[in-house]
Parts: structure tokens; sequence; C-alpha cells
């Protein structure tokens, strides 16, 4: 279950770009309840929204990765005079 919009209707916080529709805003709860209608009679994550992402299956080719000489103590470049 996802919890949004938990604030009174008069105190709505709106940034420079944002405008509030209050239509708009019971579209949007409609959707998320009808999203957790579906996942819990299907399973949990049945519907996801695109920002819960995916899992990668895959991996990167890491062939060719420089080293991390700032970062990792064991990849520490090693001059010899």
């Amino acid at each position: 279950m996802l919890l949004e919009g938990i604030q009174p209707n008069k105190q709505i916080q709106l940034n420079l770009f944002s405008s509030y529709d209050r239509k708009k805003k019971k579209q949007d709860n409609l959707l998320m309840k009808t999203i957790d209608m579906i996942n819990k009679r299907w399973g949990r994550d049945c519907v996801k929204l695109a920002a819960q992402g995916i899992k990668q299956t895959w991996n990167m080719k890491r062939s060719r990765l420089s080293k991390r000489y700032t970062t990792n103590w064991n990849e520490l470049l090693e001059i010899w005079i």
C-alpha cells in the first residue's frame, strides 16, 4: 500500500512551476486505489509504477574499466623510482 497526499486540503505546498488541480488529484487517488486493488488480488508488485524500477538481470562488461585511484586503496597508482 502506498501512502500519498497525507495533508489537509487547505494547506497545500506548491512550488514555482506547479499548479494544483483538485480534479487531477482525485484522478490520481483513484488510479492508486485501482493499482492497490489489482496488486491485492493478483499478488504484490503485479502492477508497478515506473519509479519502482525493474530487476536488472544483465551486468555491464567490465573488461575495459579504468582504475579507481581516488576511491579504492587497492588500486592506488604505484610509482617506482
